[in-house]
């Protein structure tokens, strides 16, 4: 009986350890400095420190969210399938430039891709003045 208790505990230990392990995995979080106004969707961002970070969840499919360090204003972005990946490499997220409008387009990061269709007037106008990389950090 001891050692069915004890084979017991230690199977729930491993499967706690692995799955706390598995988490710190896929739960990402990225810092991005943005040097200038932009927009997600419909919504105005102003210019500043950033937090790309992925919501919790028991699937690899998570919401990200962006978060402003300034106020903590969040903003729902969409979802991504989260990878497991170990590189340390930097991610980027690329802004286009409409008008005099600058509207984010894609998020790069070891872990995760995301990229967002131009809102509707962007679209009609159609041409894309400029583009901008920004680097994304652990």
């Amino acid at each position: 009986m001891k050692r069915f208790l004890q084979s017991g505990f230690l199977g729930v230990c491993l499967l706690w350890a692995l799955s706390a392990s598995g988490n710190a995995q896929v739960s990402r979080h990225y810092a991005v400095n943005v040097p200038f106004d932009f927009t997600v969707g419909n919504k105005l961002m102003k210019s500043g420190e950033y937090t790309i970070e992925p919501l919790s969840g028991v699937t690899n499919e998570r919401s990200l969210i962006l978060r402003s360090r300034a106020d903590g204003r969040s903003r729902l972005l969409g979802q991504a399938a989260i990878g497991s990946s170990e590189s340390i490499e930097a991610g980027k997220a690329t802004f286009a430039k409409y008008g005099d409008e600058w509207v984010l387009q894609q998020i790069v990061t070891p872990g995760y891709e995301l990229k967002f269709r131009a809102p509707k007037p962007e679209r009609e106008i159609g041409k894309v003045a400029e583009t901008k990389s920004v680097a994304i950090v652990h």
